[in-house]
């Protein structure tokens, strides 16, 4: 069951939203989600995401919190940004709080 759902990319409504100056990166790339106990990152972009040097294309992935995450594989999806939706346990970085 799919608990919360982020939406990353270069269309307006994106949940976490990158400029003109990506211009790899898809109105819709990629969607963050979280089943409650994981992180969960699907790519649905035209150019794909890399997650630790692993190119995951139309797939979805656990992503664990400190994955190098980059969108096109040239842009960084930075984990503070991330925090904003799905918040981190201090005391268990792997935990979602």
């Amino acid at each position: 069951m799919i608990q919360r759902e982020v939406t990353i990319g270069r269309a307006p409504g994106s949940d976490i939203l990158f400029g003109a100056e990506c211009p790899y990166i898809s109105n819709n790339h990629a969607l963050i989600y979280s089943d409650g106990y994981r992180l969960i990152l699907k790519d649905t972009s035209t150019n794909g995401t890399h997650v630790n040097d692993n190119c995951v294309h139309h797939q979805s992935i656990v992503i664990n919190y400190g994955d190098s995450i980059l969108l096109a594989g040239k842009y960084p999806l930075e984990w503070e940004q991330i925090a904003i939706f799905f918040p981190v346990n201090p005391r268990s970085p792997m935990t979602i709080v």
